[in-house]
């Protein structure tokens, strides 16, 4: 069976409720400024695995959250708390909650869209806590990163890994897979490349099968 296009989902939720769910979830990263693009169309795929295998999801789109980026002003530094507060605030109370993380994004000039890097740069208190402060760190979770890309060159998908990389690192996300998607460009062309969306579908059932299993080891455990 083949998951619906994630703008048309109603499983997806993009309604902005950054409440933490009350039972074990993963929470997915939508970081294209295009809610019907490819990105998100894997995305879609993923969940639909996920939900099917009865795990709880929470997706945020970024570019819908009302945020600013990092000013630099370093003030986090003295005691790892951001002076900034908005939308990302409550995210990262999510992204700290959540019991695996994935991300979907487009590649754009080598990296991540612009909101998706704002985003991704407001994680330079949590970067303070655990690795100046030596305060909050974190629990292994479980992550998984999709990223489409318009060419096919070797090195279309560098950038975004490397990003993505020192992301996860910072909330003690260990990446157990990627879908990268090369000579994906127009709108809906994903739609002609199966095997991704197939692919990611499985992955989705891969990580809920873990997250399953960790859960009832973690239930045995108290």
């Amino acid at each position: 069976m083949m998951a619906p296009s994630i703008h048309s989902n109603d499983h997806i939720d993009f309604s902005g409720d950054l409440q933490i769910p009350d039972r074990p979830f993963l929470l997915g990263l939508a970081c294209s400024p295009r809610m019907n693009g490819n990105s998100a169309r894997l995305l879609s795929s993923f969940v639909y695995g996920v939900e099917d295998s009865g795990v709880c999801t929470k997706i945020l789109l970024i570019p819908n959250l009302l945020f600013q980026g990092c000013f630099g002003c370093r003030e986090c530094e003295k005691s790892g708390i951001c002076k900034l507060k908005d939308d990302y605030t409550q995210c990262e109370s999510l992204i700290r909650a959540a019991s695996a993380i994935a991300v979907a994004t487009p590649v754009y000039f080598s990296g991540v869209p612009g909101q998706a890097k704002m985003f991704i740069d407001r994680a330079q208190a949590a970067w303070v806590q655990k690795y100046i402060l030596n305060k909050n760190v974190e629990a292994s979770k479980e992550g998984v990163l999709m990223v489409v890309g318009g060419t096919g060159g070797s090195q279309t998908f560098l950038g975004v890994e490397l990003t993505l990389k020192y992301w996860f690192a910072v909330f003690g996300i260990e990446l157990i897979g990627k879908i990268l998607a090369k000579n994906i460009d127009a709108i809906g062309s994903i739609e002609s490349h199966s095997t991704f969306l197939k692919e990611a579908e499985d992955l989705g059932r891969l990580l809920a099968q873990k997250l399953i299993a960790k859960i009832g080891a973690e239930d045995q455990r108290r």
